[in-house]
């Protein structure tokens, strides 16, 4: 095996860039820490509509009223729905205006994902509510669509995702007087 002679002076090699790269990828993080960060805050300002919709832990029904599938069935719907209601859901016009193309991803994401925990309940409240998380996601695709294109989400499909915000509360509230008490 022949040596190879060292390579010129300021030629990066291997063990030269690692340093350099390690940096980078520690901004990269820092700079998506700050970003999800901020689009988790950003709806702080007004807690009421974000209120109106969560619910309380003392909503939970005694476990000896239910079935042990009910249980596991409140149980599963009502992490998926307080977790939706509290990751900076777009519950007013003004806060569907103010996402972005990044905000509105995070939030078709938290829907397919609460959508994801009703599918499969074959009950019909558990259908009704799961067909309006259905509407929710479509009015959110809409919202995407306009953000993407770049026209601004128009002040109609603002309120219509803000009602189907509120459509997705009711049918909650009615699947969780149906099932859990």
């Amino acid at each position: 095996m022949t040596d190879l002679p060292p390579p010129p002076a300021g030629t990066p090699t291997p063990a030269r860039r690692r340093p350099f790269l390690l940096a980078v990828a520690a901004g990269v993080a820092v700079i998506v820490i700050a970003v999800v960060a901020f689009a988790l805050g950003r709806g702080g300002s007004d807690p009421t509509p974000r209120a109106a919709v969560a619910t309380s832990a003392a909503a939970v029904a005694t476990p000896s009223t239910r079935s042990a599938a009910d249980q596991v069935e409140c149980t599963n719907i009502d992490r998926a729905h307080n977790a939706w209601a509290g990751l900076g859901l777009p519950s007013t016009a003004a806060d569907v205006k103010a996402l972005n193309e990044v905000t509105v991803k995070m939030a078709m994401d938290d829907g397919d994902s609460y959508l994801d925990a009703v599918r499969g309940y074959n009950d019909q409240p558990s259908k009704d509510l799961a067909a309006a998380i259905a509407g929710y996601n479509f009015e959110l695709s809409v919202v995407n669509a306009q953000v993407v294109i770049g026209s601004g989400v128009d002040d109609e499909q603002a309120a219509a995702v803000e009602a189907a915000v509120a459509k997705v509360a009711d049918k909650y509230q009615a699947w969780r007087a149906a099932t859990c008490s």
